[in-house]
């Protein structure tokens, strides 16, 4: 199972290589991370896990996030919320886009698209807790 041309193996971190492999490209500036769901991303019912999917969009938010924060601060995830619209099976692609909707003094808000293929898979918003140096 491979990822598209355009996507490279993401450099993990211990828990991302859990949950992995991971893949990453950039759009118009924007991380975007993607997964193949594979046996071991499946829940019971052999579809992909809401775990997995929703830490897919955790990742390319905060590599978007990253991208955005001045350097040498540091940012954690403080709230992120999904809404589940499809389930994905064994073998699909699944793709999350970020995007950075407001830049506060102590809090980056962002969404974030997961889709596979035509079929949009979840919507995430998500709140960030930046720490400045």
């Amino acid at each position: 199972m491979n990822a598209p041309d355009e996507f490279q193996p993401l450099s993990p971190s211990p828990f991302a290589e859990r949950v992995g492999p991971l893949y990453v490209s950039v759009r118009d500036s924007v991380p975007i991370v993607g997964v193949r769901i594979e046996p071991h991303h499946a829940n019971r019912a052999g579809r992909g896990h809401g775990g997995v999917l929703m830490t897919v969009a955790d990742i390319a938010m905060s590599r978007a996030v990253r991208d955005r924060v001045p350097r040498g601060a540091t940012f954690a995830t403080a709230d992120l919320h999904i809404a589940f619209l499809e389930s994905v099976g064994e073998g699909a692609w699944v793709e999350a886009v970020p995007s950075i909707d407001r830049i506060g003094r102590g809090l980056i808000h962002g969404s974030c698209l997961l889709s596979s293929g035509e079929d949009l898979i979840a919507r995430v918003l998500a709140t960030f807790a930046v720490r400045l140096p």
